[in-house]
């Protein structure tokens, strides 16, 4: 008489996946197709809590370190939860982590919107590249005005910390610009640039706002930052609305365009970050009810979706590691096909 197979509870195989005692990759059988896909995608070997990545150079990553991630800048990334491997936050920790390999991404891929995928945009695509570099090297000027020696040697606060303060004020000017403008889009063309064009000037004027008021609950020079700003507004504008009629003129070039702007305010993302945020610039996705999704449509005409940003930095060259609770989830079937053979083996 055949023994009767024993089957291993889920809680079990769960916990067995994660003992750490062996990779995951290397544990699980891949007798799941969903599994199998999944576990070729990610590419990682679990060693001790951390993710090491084949062509990472031996440098250990940790994706479930809460305090190695950049804040998100808007409430709405708590509406958007989760992509199906990745946090939001984890684009924007990669993303910093990995600059160098983010704008030469960047750089490149504008380099082939403007000459194979819409070369009649060229000319237009190279004066947004040019402005957009202009930008992030004014907006260098900022940090001397947030420095500890502007603010006072006894202050503790890091530019992440004014940044987060920054992005909690111009969290309210999106909800703000939401309830002004409404959700409903213009289908003419004509009337819509000129409501853009409205919209972003109402939106810098606002942003102006914010950004002296956290200027003086840090007691940096209220005046001096100002003057800054009110020097750089004429440049994001600008940039703003050469990106608007690209998009409107060139819709296969939205995602390509929005994307590159995001990578390349990175050097000085602790301001510009907050910044573009309420023009939609980052991953939040088409999510219902979210701000920062109405502002993507409302500016440019389009939600990107999320699993898009994830994949541009994989084309960029970024080893990204799996959430490691979500690729143990998703293996779990085959694992437990495991488990189950390991107890008939047992019983046998």
């Amino acid at each position: 008489m055949r023994p009767k197979t024993a089957t291993i509870p889920f809680v079990v195989t769960l916990a067995f996946l994660l003992s750490g005692k062996s990779g995951i990759a290397s544990v699980v059988p891949t007798t799941s197709i969903q599994a199998q896909e999944l576990l070729q995608y990610s590419n990682a070997t679990y060693n001790n809590g951390n993710f090491l990545r084949e062509g990472s150079e031996g440098v250990l990553l940790n994706p479930l370190d809460e305090s190695l991630r950049i804040q998100s800048p808007l409430d709405d990334v708590k509406k958007c939860g989760q992509t199906a491997d990745h946090k939001i936050q984890d684009f924007w920790y990669y993303a910093m982590q990995f600059q160098e390999k983010a704008l030469a991404y960047s750089e490149k891929i504008l380099h082939d919107a403007a000459t194979k995928v819409v070369p009649a945009a060229a000319e237009k695509i190279r004066e947004f590249f040019e402005k957009m570099k202009q930008l992030v090297q004014d907006c260098s000027a900022f940090r001397d005005e947030f420095s500890n020696n502007k603010l006072g040697i006894r202050s503790t606060l890091s530019l992440k910390e004014i940044s987060a303060k920054l992005s909690t004020e111009l969290n309210v000017v999106l909800e703000e610009l939401q309830a002004e403008f409404g959700k409903e889009d213009t289908v003419d063309d004509d009337k819509r640039k000129k409501e853009r064009e409205i919209m972003i000037g109402r939106a810098l004027e606002k942003i102006g706002v914010a950004l002296v008021k956290v200027a003086k609950s840090v007691k940096a020079n209220e005046e001096a930052v100002k003057t800054g700003y009110e020097k750089i507004v004429p440049q994001l504008k600008s940039i703003l609305m050469v990106l608007g009629n690209l998009v409107d003129e060139h819709p296969v070039l939205a995602e390509t365009l929005i994307f590159s702007i995001v990578m390349l305010l990175i050097p000085e993302a602790w301001l510009l970050r907050p910044f573009l945020s309420v023009f939609g610039f980052g991953p939040y996705g088409p999510v219902k009810g979210s701000a920062a999704a109405w502002a993507q449509r409302r500016f440019w005409g389009a939600a990107i979706k999320r699993g898009s940003w994830f994949a541009h930095l994989q084309r960029a060259g970024m080893t990204i590691p799996v959430n490691r609770l979500f690729q143990a989830l998703v293996a779990t079937g085959a694992a437990l096909g495991l488990g189950s053979a390991l107890c008939s083996c047992l019983v046998n």
